[in-house]
């Protein structure tokens, strides 16, 4: 394996997508710094120097707390950047832990804060999920992280199979396809602006959540494949820049553009004054939920330790688009006030934040709208409207308007 490679790849971090432009209508084209020709290169490594690379979390804890377990069938190979050192460990196991301010792997003592993990062939695995790329071990500020270094297609081959829904049409599959990898894009330039303005920047890009995009490692089924090809670098664009291309499962008729708390001058293409109403097929358009008074004193008791029993609870105040502003409960010792995010995070059954309550007794029935945060692409709605016969780029356009489309351009 040749390392040579390795201080470009640095440098394109430290100077994250400092050479990506995007290339639009007028056929205007940007370059990555691509590696010789000549030099041989891991396989894994090289489709990285590339490409364009994306930092995913896999995990962030306390320091003191790591016990992560990274497997490969044929070793591994360290990089420590600081000190440029390189070392082969034929184990074909590492448990990774962290104490007295230093990494150990496999119990022996690691120097540096910051060090790569590549496979020597193949993938590697955490636990028994393998991954595509390489990854990062960073401990900043007592909080330890791994991060999965990998190309931004293949991110997306492993996004989409929980992103998006598997036998829906090409034409949906494709504007989920297009809104994550604008998604993608957006987080990446945001750290690189981020690190520019000198503000506390994370040793990743994206998380692997809920809180961004599902990902879950190397996806080896490849009925998304063509859809990835059939897009590839294919992203929306505002003022010539990515878009945040937030999406939910269905949006339930709400009109984001009347929603409070967004800053839409920085985003206005989510500021969509029209309603969808697309997605009134899914179940979640209009959903039901009860709870007990019981039941939200224990769901409530690490957020509020103090509230003991809850007597009443009541919505404060509605936004123009019918999203809860802010949630009062009456507990032993009187009333507290709480955010409705707060509500839903230990309520699982609440399927958005809009909605309204009737009370019965000790609980209280919830009538809501939609599945998600009503922002962006309505994923069933995007379902209805390819059904009506419009292309990919029609639908992302009616989500997000005022949009272009625009093209990353990769080193060749």
């Amino acid at each position: 394996m040749n390392f040579s490679s390795f201080g470009r790849y640095m440098k394109m971090l430290g100077n994250l997508y400092a050479g990506i432009l995007l290339a639009g209508a007028l056929g205007m084209q940007g370059l990555l710094a691509a590696p010789p020709k000549k030099q041989k290169i891991d396989y894994s490594f090289k489709k990285l120097a590339q490409g364009i690379p994306v930092r995913v979390l896999l995990e962030e804890s306390a320091a003191k707390d790591v016990a992560w377990e990274l497997n490969s069938d044929e070793g591994f190979v360290l990089y420590a950047p600081t000190s440029k050192e390189k070392t082969v460990l034929k184990k074909t196991k590492l448990l990774v832990t962290h104490k007295k301010g230093n990494f150990y792997l496999n119990g022996q003592k690691i120097p540096d804060a910051h060090i790569f993990v590549l496979p020597l062939r193949g993938l590697i695995r955490h636990g028994t999920i393998p991954y595509d790329g390489v990854f990062s071990l960073t401990k900043s500020k007592e909080v330890a992280y791994l991060v999965n270094h990998l190309d931004l297609e293949e991110y997306l081959m492993s996004v989409l199979p929980y992103e998006s829904m598997p036998g829906w049409p090409d034409e949906v599959q494709k504007a989920q396809c297009v809104a994550s990898r604008t998604y993608a894009i957006h987080k990446v330039l945001e750290q690189r602006e981020q690190k520019k303005n000198n503000r506390v920047t994370h040793p990743y890009d994206i998380k692997s959540t809920t809180a961004h995009q599902v990902y879950r490692g190397y996806e080896k089924t490849a009925c998304f494949k063509h859809i990835v090809e059939a897009t590839r670098d294919i992203v929306l664009a505002y003022n010539n820049k990515p878009i945040l291309a937030m999406f939910d499962t269905a949006c339930g008729g709400v009109i984001p553009g009347k929603k409070k708390g967004i800053h839409f001058g920085k985003a206005p293409y989510l500021k969509r004054s029209y309603a969808c109403n697309y997605c009134n097929e899914h179940p979640y358009y209009r959903w039901e939920a009860q709870l007990s008074f019981a039941e939200l004193g224990k769901s409530l008791a690490t957020l509020l330790p103090d509230l003991g029993q809850v007597r009443d609870i009541k919505i404060e105040s509605h936004d123009p688009a019918g999203i809860v502003q802010a949630i009062k409960i009456r507990g032993s010792h009187g009333w507290v006030t709480i955010k409705p995010s707060q509500l839903r995070s230990v309520c699982k059954n609440l399927r958005s934040l809009c909605f309204t309550f009737s009370k019965k007794g000790r609980s209280v029935q919830v009538s809501g709208k939609g599945y998600g945060y009503h922002m962006g692409l309505c994923q069933w709605g995007a379902y209805n409207l390819v059904k009506k016969g419009w292309n990919y780029k029609k639908v992302l356009q009616f989500y997000y308007p005022n949009t272009t489309f625009m093209k990353l351009k990769r080193s060749e």
